[in-house]
């Protein structure tokens, strides 16, 4: 096996993300490599409202969130991983940026959630981590969400609607 001793995990702050970041502590941990959280920003395109209302305000407030939020996961990774982790946060398309980052920093492993998109999602939204996949400059682990068999997600749907 590879000496893997740079590993980035590219977050979104979403359950698939959470689940490649629990990954990527854990083999941190077993490794003792270095661990970073990458989460990158994709600013919305400029719309008419934004010429009114000046953004500024909302983006700070967003991105206080975001760095709140990160926190929280460098903490939990930090507790999986049992030793310090690292987070960044950079702006511009995310496959790009995560991409960019990678090759800067010489990260020996790249691990990534993937969403699960299919038809016409994964038309229109593409998939980061396709893109991630086909271009890093290091191997790439892609971890998917436990597949959910129809019982169990209909047994789930049924609570939905039992009295409390």
């Amino acid at each position: 096996m590879a000496e893997w001793k740079k590993i980035t995990c590219a977050i979104d702050l979403s359950d698939p993300a959470r689940l490649a970041m629990e990954s990527a502590a854990e083999l941190a941990r077993a490794l003792g490599a270095e661990l970073t959280l990458l989460y990158v920003h994709e600013p919305a395109p400029l719309a008419a409202v934004d010429l009114l209302v000046t953004p500024q305000g909302v983006a700070e407030l967003s991105m206080e969130e975001t760095e709140e939020a990160l926190a929280g996961w460098r903490a939990t990774a930090a507790e999986i991983s049992a030793a310090p982790v690292r987070s960044i946060i950079r702006t511009g398309p995310a496959a790009a940026e995560i991409l960019a980052h990678a090759r800067e920093q010489g990260a020996d492993l790249l691990v990534l959630g993937t969403h699960g998109r299919k038809g016409l999602a994964k038309l229109a939204f593409g998939s980061v981590a396709e893109k991630v996949a086909k271009q890093a400059p290091c191997p790439v682990l892609l971890v998917r969400p436990r597949a959910v068999s129809e019982a169990d997600d209909i047994a789930t749907e049924a609570r939905w609607y039992q009295p409390v």
